[in-house]
């Protein structure tokens, strides 16, 4: 009963069972309190089942070890702690049920959660990609339609340039060397 009274002050947790027979025992913390009282009870059955025959066999007479330890095992296959183990048993398959249920739920999930992000990586590529063709494809365009503007101007100004040269070789030349001598007009005498 210390064990009971224990455990019911802890919350209650679940717990893989991997050894029935530690489950079994009044040692386990992770059983749950109504668990723990049905096998006292059950126990303090086994036992007083137990007394009464050992005491049986003594008011015969005879009483040797290997009765004693045949009635001992009698009272331990009883149909009550069988069906304690059985109950184990079973809540164990279901708790090993529930683990594999949740990690197939969390392994569908993250291959669900992965093909969204996939989905979305490619709908966000596709429309970067759209807008970058449409900036480069303009800007592309654009340094073209720059670069034939250029070569007009380069062109009209080399045409420019030979049907001028000429005239303005003149004109340097005759301002340089034809030289009218004038007294300027701020000068004062």
């Amino acid at each position: 009963m210390r064990h009971a009274r224990v455990l019911e002050r802890r919350p209650v947790r679940s717990c893989a069972v991997r050894d029935l027979a530690w489950v079994a025992s009044a040692r386990c913390p992770f059983r749950h309190p109504w668990v723990v009282s049905a096998r006292v009870s059950e126990k303090r059955r086994v036992d007083a089942a137990l007394r009464e025959s050992c005491c049986a066999v003594k008011r015969r007479g005879k009483v040797s070890a290997g009765e004693n330890l045949s009635i001992f095992k009698m009272a331990s296959q009883s149909q009550g702690i069988q069906q304690l183990l059985q109950a184990e048993k079973r809540a164990a398959e279901k708790v090993s049920d529930a683990r594999k249920r949740k990690t197939r739920h969390l392994r569908q999930a993250k291959e669900e959660a992965q093909g969204e992000i996939e989905q979305y990586r490619g709908e966000r590529e596709r429309e970067f990609a759209q807008k970058q063709h449409t900036v480069l494809g303009s800007q592309g365009g654009l340094s073209s339609e720059v670069e034939q503007q250029t070569q007009q101007k380069i062109q009209s100004m080399t045409k420019s340039y030979r049907s001028n040269r000429e005239r303005v070789l003149r004109q340097l030349l005759s301002v340089t060397c034809q030289i009218n001598p004038q007294i300027h007009c701020n000068y004062r005498a």
